[in-house]
């Protein structure tokens, strides 16, 4: 049994960039939610990192942050998806249930391992990112935008792959 070796093509890389693109834009719509929420809720006196529920892995808790963060991600991940299916790539999908269901399942993997990696920049710890220059002086000094950013920039190849080899292949 022989084995072939995958072979990639200019139009590989074409959608890689495409997809970066209109992921960044869809990074600025998550964001904006995402702020937006984070703004809304401190004027309300709500305490973005209440503990909802002590989850036991690595000692995670379910804050109220991550539910702006899954909310910013489902307004995204539909922007993303249309602009995707429309511009980037050549598919059976093309704004089909099905292909938005894919798109979203696989959004919604990377959107947990994004709560993940956000909680690890945010919280005190390893990786946490440092205090001394994210003191939440100021929204450029804010250490949970600076961390969604970052962690939706890690997950940005999760989303790639999953989405060519799935939710849009040929």
């Amino acid at each position: 049994m022989t084995k072939t070796i995958p072979t990639y093509s200019k139009n590989d890389f074409g959608d890689f960039f495409r997809f970066g693109f209109i992921g960044g834009l869809g990074t600025l719509v998550n964001t904006f939610v995402f702020i937006c929420l984070v703004r809304i809720s401190t004027g309300l006196g709500i305490d973005n990192n209440q503990v909802l529920m002590a989850l036991p892995i690595d000692n995670f808790n379910l804050r109220t942050v991550h539910l702006y963060i899954i909310f910013a991600f489902l307004v995204a991940n539909f922007f993303n998806y249309a602009l995707n299916s429309r511009f980037n790539f050549s598919s059976e999908n093309k704004l089909s249930t099905q292909g938005a269901i894919k798109f979203l399942i696989i959004g919604v993997a990377a959107c947990f391992i994004q709560i993940y990696l956000f909680s690890k920049l945010s919280q005190p710890g390893l990786v946490q990112l440092p205090t001394g220059i994210f003191d939440n002086s100021s929204g450029l000094r804010n250490i949970q935008y600076w961390s969604h950013i970052i962690s939706i920039m890690l997950v940005f190849p999760i989303n790639f792959i999953g989405n060519k080899i799935w939710t849009f292949r040929s």
